[in-house]
């Protein structure tokens, strides 16, 4: 459908508003493109709120918090990630920078351990699409 069958469809079942308003992890993305790390944390927050599997708004909190020198807040944020969401590559990945600028670089080289056993272990989950 074109977006301007699509626009007018929304518009005759009354979801306009729906079309207008934007997603917080849309918000999220759009501020850490542009710097504003303070307006990322707050729109990560409200799209983990809306999302809790969401690892997208969860890495995007954790790297706006180490951008702008949050590091313990960042460690809190990320210890809470990956105990939701423990088979994500994704925040162990980010877990190695957290741990590294909290000055515990075994905790930093068990977070890249980890990350290559969930790899090993599930090959299957992180494969290409065919």
């Amino acid at each position: 459908m074109k977006p301007l069958a699509t626009t007018k469809l929304a518009a005759a079942l009354g979801l306009a508003p729906l079309l207008l308003s934007s997603a917080p992890i849309d918000d999220a993305r759009k501020a850490y493109l542009t710097g504003d790390y303070n307006a990322t944390i707050h729109h990560a927050k409200a799209a983990t709120t809306a999302r809790q599997w969401d690892e997208e708004a969860r890495v995007l909190h954790i790297r706006a918090l180490l951008t702008t020198g949050q590091y313990q807040q960042a460690r809190a944020v990320t210890t809470n990630a990956i105990a939701k969401l423990p088979h994500s590559v994704q925040l162990h990945w980010v877990s190695h920078d957290v741990f590294h600028f909290n000055n515990q670089p075994q905790a930093a080289t068990n977070a890249l351990k980890e990350m290559n056993g969930l790899v090993s272990r599930m090959a299957w989950r992180y494969r290409n699409a065919p």
